[in-house]
């Protein structure tokens, strides 16, 4: 706020809309939806009247801009590091079938709270992201291996080798067996 000391009021004004403008870039870079509410409030304590005190537009920053961006932000970090330890927890347990209630419990968070998360994230469900999971380390095992289609099925939880040839091809529009023939030169 020193640096606004001994400007005059229309500069003072395009300060706070430079602050504002950047303001709501890094909202919008984070994600966060900005309060337009509070920034219009904001505008009209700070640019349309004249400042009567610059220790009341710094708490008027501070309370109604700063706080909220920061709170945000650090709900933002939260939920990404929640994210980054089960997407962690899936990949050491790719083989085991870890249903989203099995997930929510083990990590103690409401299993509709993650199945948000996931579609937040990653723009699928937590089934469709683990299925999807799956379907990659079989590629890669098919590619570096030479196991069995019957026990890459067994091995990731698939009821029939049928059933997981059916979700397979869904994913790669081809056959566990015509996957690792097309790419049988990658061993």
């Amino acid at each position: 706020m020193e640096k606004f000391k001994g400007l005059k009021y229309y500069q003072v004004k395009l300060e706070l809309y430079a602050l504002v403008t950047e303001i709501l870039n890094i909202d919008v870079s984070y994600g966060i939806s900005p309060d337009y509410e509070k920034i219009s409030d904001l505008m009209d304590f700070g640019l349309n009247h004249k400042v009567e005190s610059f220790e009341a537009l710094e708490q008027c920053l501070r309370e109604d801009l700063m706080e909220p961006l920061l709170a945000a932000a650090d709900s933002q970090m939260k939920q990404q590091n929640i994210i980054y330890k089960i997407v962690e927890y899936l990949n050491e347990n790719i083989d085991k079938d870890v249903s989203l209630e099995q997930c929510a419990r083990e990590f103690n968070y409401n299993a509709n709270y993650l199945s948000r998360l996931f579609k937040q994230k990653f723009g699928k469900t937590y089934t469709e992201y683990v299925v999807e999971l799956k379907v990659e380390k079989c590629k890669e095992l098919l590619v570096r291996t030479d196991i069995s289609v019957n026990d890459l099925a067994s091995r990731f939880g698939y009821s029939s080798p049928q059933n997981f040839i059916r979700v397979f091809k869904k994913y790669t529009l081809m056959t566990p067996g015509q996957y690792r023939k097309q790419h049988a030169d990658e061993k």
